[in-house]
């Protein structure tokens, strides 16, 4: 059956999502010229809004576009079609959603907390959203037996990161509040669930990526993928624990769960580097650029694995808590891992349905994208240890002293970002080019 929706909803949600990408990228190099001092003068919109800008809008880049091509994949390959008042009733709540997200912010209307600090009315509709979201997929598959393990990936991402919202909204009970200890555990428990569901619809999307790419699906139905399926679901539920190393808890929570979560990143790192030993795979795909882009975020994996582990580590994690290198495991994590994954799977179809790269001279780009990374993430691990030195030592000058002596870091760091959000504006660019063409349905 030819399927010929008025509307491709799912390109547009897409679309969107890379626009996100790109403004929360902006925001972010805002706020660090800010942050550092260096050129941002502080009548203007500030850092207390620049940061949560950049943060919701490139936490939305995630879900919007996972949800986006999770939906494409799943329509390509039962056959049907999402219901129409669910499609447009998701795109505009969605519209109005990120819309008063972005009024609030910038009039300085906060309310929320850690990832979503707009005004909680505005969560609900959010809320709606992944309702929405989850409804459109079930309307797409009648039973979860005998499916692909990606297809679990999706369902268990998509409910969970429903379930986590709204616990990220518990500390509105009066009763959560009046303990600040209890407020803060919830908190991060919710909020570093979240990033468990959301990394289980990405993860599925590079098992089903790397099973186009081969024309074999037996990789999604091999015992090592529900193993990393069932990892992920513990580590959702249960890796919470590291973030709340300076809270009053007991040892063993920190040390199960940082022990879920660096299994949960080795097995993913088999699955791909098993997946890349056969030699075929590099001359049959090179060609391809979503392949390169799944090399990358294997190698983020890695790195970020290695910085993970040392951060798990209670004597070193007791100088790096709220430093720099925090960030630095957190913009490795979302940019890295996740966004390198997402542009493989966009590279994919914009290759299925063009026959070519998005960019003139891929390779080049390609390379500027991700040495520039490598220099912004290093940047931060170094501004990281720097502050670490400084709050352990007795006696030590005060804060504005280090960050006068570190204005000249953040300025090559606040310029690695620029050169960054530039190089990724031009794949934005090249994706996007096409216009209608994107919009209609391959013959």
């Amino acid at each position: 059956m030819k399927l010929k929706p008025k509307l491709d909803t799912d390109k547009w949600q897409l679309f969107l999502a890379l626009l996100l990408l790109f403004l929360g990228l902006l925001f972010g190099i805002l706020a660090s010229l800010h942050y550092s001092g260096n050129g941002i003068e502080k009548d203007k919109i500030g850092f207390v809004s620049l940061r949560p800008l950049h943060v919701s809008y490139v936490i939305l880049w995630i879900i919007l576009s996972a949800q986006a091509m999770v939906n494409h994949v799943m329509q390509m390959q039962s056959g049907k079609r999402i219901p129409s008042w669910i499609s447009y009733g998701k795109l505009l709540l969605l519209s109005v959603a990120i819309l008063a997200m972005t009024m609030a912010y910038f009039n300085s209307r906060f309310g929320g907390r850690e990832y979503w600090e707009f005004p909680p009315w505005i969560g609900v509709l959010f809320f709606a959203v992944w309702i929405l979201q989850l409804l459109g997929m079930i309307s797409l598959i009648g039973k979860l037996n005998f499916q692909k393990v990606y297809v679990w990936m999706w369902f268990t991402g998509a409910f969970f990161l429903m379930l986590t919202f709204l616990e990220s909204y518990a500390w509105l009970l009066p009763g959560i509040r009046k303990s600040t200890i209890q407020d803060i555990t919830l908190q991060w428990k919710s909020s570093g669930s979240m990033v468990g569901a959301w990394n289980q619809m990405i993860y599925g999307l590079a098992i089903w990526l790397m099973c186009a790419l081969e024309g074999n699906s037996e990789m999604a139905r091999g015992k090592t993928a529900f193993v990393l399926y069932f990892l992920g679901l513990t580590n959702l539920m249960f890796n919470w624990g590291h973030h709340i190393y300076t809270l009053p808890t007991q040892p063993y929570v920190r040390y199960i769960s940082y022990a879920v979560s660096m299994s949960e990143w080795i097995l993913l790192v088999r699955i791909i580097q098993n997946w890349k030993k056969d030699k075929k795979n590099i001359k049959k795909f090179k060609h391809n650029p979503a392949y390169y882009f799944i090399l990358a975020a294997d190698f983020w994996i890695v790195i970020n694995l290695f910085l993970a582990l040392c951060m798990s580590i209670p004597a070193i994690n007791l100088y790096t808590h709220g430093t720099h290198i925090t960030v630095a495991h957190s913009m490795g994590t979302t940019i890295g891992i996740n966004t390198m994954i997402l542009l493989s799977c966009i590279c994919w179809f914009y290759f299925q349905k063009f026959g070519k790269s998005p960019l003139t001279h891929f390779h080049r780009n390609w390379w500027i994208l991700q040495i520039t990374l490598v220099l912004f993430w290093c940047i931060l691990i170094y501004a990281g240890v720097m502050r670490s030195i400084w709050q352990m030592q007795e006696g030590h000058s005060p804060l504005s002293v280090l960050m006068k002596n570190m204005k000249p870091v953040f300025l090559v760091f606040s310029i690695a970002g620029t050169i960054f959000t530039i190089q990724l504006l031009r794949f934005i660019y090249g994706f996007l080019r096409p216009g209608r063409d994107w919009l209609r349905e391959s013959k």
